[in-house]
């Protein structure tokens, strides 16, 4: 049975890159799936580690943990992500991940349900004056919020209805037009073109009571349904600007 300082040890060589995680064996097993079934025996005790070898890894070293912890949520079931998340509550560079590997296990659902509306707010609002605004210009170094963005892209695909939730409490924060205009081409657009048809009267009906909607409808031009284009332009009212 592992010893507590034994998967330290282990996980601080997969931070360091000493495992070539896809590569397989003879019977088709990669190291990853090795790792899984070792942690599968004392979860809690790898989730102990994890977070010892987390805390003092960098950038890269994180970024090699990501197969880890991959590999422990999906063994530790969800009394492990309840605890995970909790632990992301009050740490955002393990929230990061945990979205991250929760979303390649393809339970992004249950990763957002764990985080949930206020904390992607809160860290949206963090992570939009980080976002870059030319073609080119170098990403920032990692604050922990980014996984915030990615979700906002997962619900508009996957969840439309909290999206559009989501987007109003979004609106709600500021009235800047950086902020709106940065809320229409996150949310707005994609909702438009993935759920137009469904979502179009109530769009115009909120945009009839509420400015900041219509200062976020002109950012949300470049993939509205052709059909769909005239109302969205009419719901926007004098803040739709041909020239953008």
């Amino acid at each position: 049975m592992q010893r507590p300082d034994e998967a330290v040890e282990i996980l601080r060589r997969w931070a360091g890159g000493d495992f070539d995680a896809l590569t397989p064996d003879a019977q088709g097993r990669d190291a990853v799936d090795e790792l899984a079934d070792t942690m599968a025996m004392r979860p809690k005790l790898w989730w102990q580690a994890f977070q010892t070898v987390f805390a003092e890894s960098d950038r890269t070293a994180k970024k090699n943990l990501a197969e880890p912890l991959e590999a422990l949520l999906h063994v530790g079931g969800e009394l492990l992500w309840d605890e995970v998340a909790a632990v992301a509550r009050r740490d955002r560079m393990i929230a990061n991940a945990f979205w991250d590997a929760m979303y390649f296990l393809q339970l992004g659902n249950e990763a957002y349900k764990r985080l949930g509306r206020q904390m992607t707010v809160e860290a949206f609002v963090r992570h939009e004056p980080r976002i870059p605004s030319k073609p080119g210009q170098p990403r920032p170094e990692e604050s922990g919020d980014e996984w915030s963005g990615d979700v906002l892209i997962y619900l508009t695909r996957e969840d439309p209805e909290e999206a559009w939730a989501l987007c109003l409490e979004l609106l709600a924060v500021s009235a800047d037009p950086g902020w709106t205009a940065t809320i229409g081409a996150f949310i707005v657009e994609d909702l438009l073109h993935d759920h137009g048809d469904a979502f179009i009267d109530r769009i115009e009906a909120e945009a009839a009571r509420n400015e900041r909607l219509r200062m976020a409808l002109p950012t949300a031009r470049w993939m509205v349904p052709e059909h769909l284009m005239a109302r969205v332009k009419a719901a926007a009212g004098p803040y739709w600007d041909e020239k953008l």
